[in-house]
């Protein structure tokens, strides 16, 4: 069914206020529109057609994508130098340690007609932190004690505690919806028919055909001048298995990342081209020291760090495509460790730490990983692998739908994770704010929604070094503090970094786009179609 009603009813609001231009004459004269088609292959968790573009509801870092067409964050990252740079928010200064003040800028609307103000970010950041909404990324925002608007465009963000992070977190998951209209047409509405200051807005629904295409067009209200020259954005819900041969067939004009089978090395038309970049994109191995039994003691998780060959697991699951990482923090992240080596690959030191942990005649460990490539390549190479030091691995692979069933709701419900498996292998999560800490809270600190038993506990070494982290005040001091975090996690053992994932992009030959280092989030307003 194409969900039309609504929007129907939403031009016909836009009309009456004169705010969009498909009311005026260019959309009455029919004329033909240019379209973008793209799909996105998520290394992390997947492909899903199963969401939606509203950031409150979504759970899918594959719409993380759509979310930023239609939606602005008050400040930006510029991932290339790795600074934060304004966006709705023109300046800001820091009033304190724990208060930044915003000044907004004047003349945006949303695509309501609404006017952007202090009152719509106060509004959103207190939905956002409220648990009622269930929004996933409430835990980035639980240090933020109060929002107040000083005047119509200055807002003070204060946290409870020093939060060198703050900036950061707001450019990727702090999007500002409008006030007026969400509470006009309630969150179910909302969640359909989405609307935000971005540069595209939502359109429709279709999934009438063979898979869902979401519809999104150019925002010809933007507050700036727009380099892109098409109308209309598709984003095609295609599976993993179906999206090369789109791309091939001219279904799809870009495609961002090429999964694996659809890699540069097939043969390709004249047509298409296909580029890479070194991602923010890693891989790593966590323990449930928490759980007990052989991963308790240091030894054992010092035996399959030495097990661990990076380099054939960088050939086998990434057709080569990739670098051995030995920091938790990959390349071009704050607080990357590129210091010496702590665990060299060694098969025979492997072994004899396992006896030294009395363990010589050999274990068995449960290991979970999302059932998509590269993870389940990876998952069978690191089994053979962990096997030459006798250790048994029985690997379970869950769609991305029962990862967070099981693995994210209880946390959500404020219930304990059950502790089904000893290993967790995590490949191709994006590092959203060019630092680790996105991954070092999600996944290892007490009350990380991911943590599924690294030192859940209230006096967590890994706590008290990541909030020491988020409180250092200059970029240099955050690094350091990151960097004593890292290290510690490697002296303990208690994660295995492996590799960094180049991202590979094709493309019509028509299209003019670089996505740069990194892919989350994709900036489709810089794309150009060449006649």
């Amino acid at each position: 069914m194409i969900r039309l009603a609504g929007v129907m009813a939403i031009v016909c609001m836009w009309c009456t206020a004169g705010m969009w231009t498909i009311c005026g004459p260019a959309f009455a004269q029919d004329r033909q529109r240019r379209q973008l088609n793209v799909s996105v292959f998520d290394q992390a968790f997947g492909t899903s057609s199963e969401s939606t573009p509203d950031p409150l509801k979504s759970r899918q870092m594959q719409y993380f994508h759509l979310q930023h067409q239609v939606f602005e964050t008050l400040v930006t990252i510029d991932f290339t130098t790795n600074t934060v740079l304004p966006m709705l928010a023109e300046t800001w200064e820091r009033l304190d340690e724990r208060t930044v003040r915003f000044f907004l800028r004047h003349g945006v609307r949303f695509h309501s007609g609404e006017i952007f103000n202090a009152a719509a970010v106060t509004f959103t950041l207190e939905l956002m932190k409220n648990p009622r909404s269930r929004f996933a990324g409430r835990f980035l925002l639980d240090t933020i004690e109060s929002v107040t608007a000083v005047d119509d465009y200055t807002v003070d963000i204060t946290t409870r505690v020093p939060d060198g992070m703050l900036l950061r977190k707001l450019a990727a998951i702090g999007f500002i919806i409008p006030p007026v209209y969400y509470t006009r047409v309630g969150e179910s509405y909302f969640s359909r028919y989405p609307m935000g200051t971005g540069p595209f807005r939502f359109f429709y629904i279709d999934d009438t055909a063979e898979y869902l295409k979401i519809h999104f067009v150019r925002n010809e209200q933007y507050w700036r001048s727009l380099d892109c020259n098409f109308d209309e954005l598709v984003f095609h819900a295609l599976e993993t298995g179906r999206q090369w041969e789109a791309l091939r067939n001219g279904t799809l004009d870009l495609l961002v990342s090429l999964p694996q089978g659809g890699d540069p090395g097939k043969p390709r038309l004249k047509k298409i081209k296909v580029g890479s970049e070194l991602s923010l994109r890693s891989a790593a191995l966590l323990f449930n020291v928490d759980k007990g039994g052989p991963l308790a003691q240091i030894e054992v998780r010092q035996a399959v760090q030495h097990a661990i060959d990076r380099t054939e697991m960088i050939r086998r699951a990434l057709g080569g495509f990739g670098l051995p990482l030995y920091s938790v923090a990959p390349r071009g992240t704050l607080g990357h460790c590129p210091g010496p080596l702590q665990y060299r690959e060694d098969i025979k030191k492997a072994r004899a730490l396992m006896a030294q942990a009395g363990f010589g005649e050999g274990i068995a460990l449960r290991m979970l990983t999302s059932a998509h490539e590269p993870s389940v390549t990876a998952a069978a190479v690191l089994k053979e692998q962990l096997a030459r030091a006798g250790i048994t691995l029985e690997v379970t692979a869950l769609s991305r739908e029962e990862i967070f069933r099981q693995m994210i709701e209880p946390r959500l419900r404020g219930e304990p994770v059950p502790d089904s498996y000893d290993l967790w292998l995590v490949s191709g999560w994006p590092h959203l704010f060019g630092s680790g800490t996105h991954f070092y809270f999600a996944f290892l600190h007490s009350g990380g929604i991911f943590n599924f038993g690294t030192l859940r506990k209230q006096d967590s070494p890994i706590d008290a070094l990541y909030s020491a982290a988020v409180a250092a005040g200059e970029t240099e001091q955050v690094c350091a503090e990151l960097q004593k975090l890292d290290r510690y996690l490697l002296e303990e053992a208690l994660v295995v970094p492996l590799y960094q994932m180049e991202m590979f992009y094709g493309m019509r030959s028509n299209i003019q786009f670089i996505p740069g280092m990194n892919d989350m989030p994709l900036r489709f307003e810089r794309i150009r179609i060449v006649d």
